[in-house]
């Protein structure tokens, strides 16, 4: 099946013709793709690109496209391509990647962890989020300390301590970063209903699904200590929801938990546990739905197996497409 590949790059139009490309992204972490390209000009200077923003996409034969952005981190000339072109490579990231480019020593007093996030990412002049999914109740820490840290490092260790987790919606031009807490943070995907199908001739289709399940941990505990309250209890435990009875014999403990509320210390051991959860049902696939993307969902529908149809949500995705 034909498709077609068209690229735009800070040297103008037909610079660098785009090959092949092929990356991975996921929930909750920066992605990576890797652009082979060819073109007429022998000798591009790496400073014209390195840092700046591309963007690319991927039509199919129904002339839909999808649009993938990012920054470009790493830029190789390689070799000739025939008689008059060269070969070159370029590594490309998100800008929330830049931050792992910064770090700092400082203290943020009286502020929530959305407050921090806000100003972290405000700080670089490439940010482009959405902090409108944060729902969820996040008191202010009293003091809470970036020491020695990249501002990515800082800001990763935050959000998986109080349970925010991010992706990106790709547009034309554009990659935003989207932060929530919650599920309702995720989008219908322009590939709404997909088939399971293996005819080549289906445009956008799941050719292969392999359902998994994974022995997790059944019990998360955690305890802290009020030094001005030296009697409080402040021990919580959450048992797992999965009915998997075998695993509950298994407990995760983990002291100082970082609280010294105990409603405080439910929730955050609450997510710990639905941390331990989410590998537990996880379905691998392959097809050819190019809006796939993490934090998608899409209606599976036309499975032999009628247990297999329904609704899921994208948490990680690997693209690739040539066009030769």
């Amino acid at each position: 099946m034909d498709y077609r590949l068209s690229l735009k790059t800070p040297l103008g139009d037909d610079a660098l013709i785009l090959q092949e490309f092929d990356g991975a992204e996921s929930l909750s972490q920066p992605f990576r793709f890797r652009l082979d390209m060819v073109s007429k000009q022998q000798s591009i200077k790496p400073s014209a690109l390195l840092g700046k923003a591309v963007t690319w996409s991927v039509a199919g034969p129904d002339g839909d496209q999808r649009h993938f952005s990012g920054i470009v981190r790493e830029f190789v000339a390689a070799g000739e391509w025939g008689r008059d072109y060269r070969v070159y490579h370029a590594e490309i990231v998100p800008w929330f990647w830049l931050l792992s480019r910064t770090a700092d020593c400082r203290i943020f007093q009286n502020k929530s962890v959305r407050d921090i996030i806000q100003t972290v990412l405000g700080e670089c002049d490439q940010s482009d989020f959405d902090l409108s999914g944060i729902k969820g109740s996040h008191p202010q820490r009293e003091y809470c300390v970036q020491y020695r840290e990249t501002d990515f490092n800082f800001l990763s260790r935050l959000m998986e301590e109080e349970g925010v987790f991010y992706f990106f919606r790709h547009a034309e031009g554009s990659h935003k970063m989207m932060v929530s807490d919650d599920p309702s943070a995720f989008y219908i995907c322009n590939d709404k209903e997909v088939e399971y199908r293996t005819n080549p001739d289906v445009v956008s289709r799941v050719s292969a699904w392999l359902p998994r399940r994974e022995f997790r941990p059944g019990v998360w505990t955690q305890r802290d200590y009020d030094f001005e309250a030296p009697t409080k209890n402040l021990l919580t435990t959450k048992n797992t929801l999965l009915d998997v009875p075998p695993t509950r014999a298994y407990e995760l403990f983990d002291y100082p938990g970082g609280y010294t509320d105990k409603e405080q210390g439910d929730n955050l051991t609450r997510l710990r546990m639905e941390e331990e959860e989410a590998p537990y049902g996880e379905t691998d696939g392959q097809g050819t739905c190019r809006h796939f993307s993490p934090g998608a969902k899409f209606s599976l529908v036309r499975h032999d197996i009628q247990s297999e149809q329904g609704s899921y949500t994208i948490s990680t995705t690997h693209h690739r497409a040539a066009d030769y």
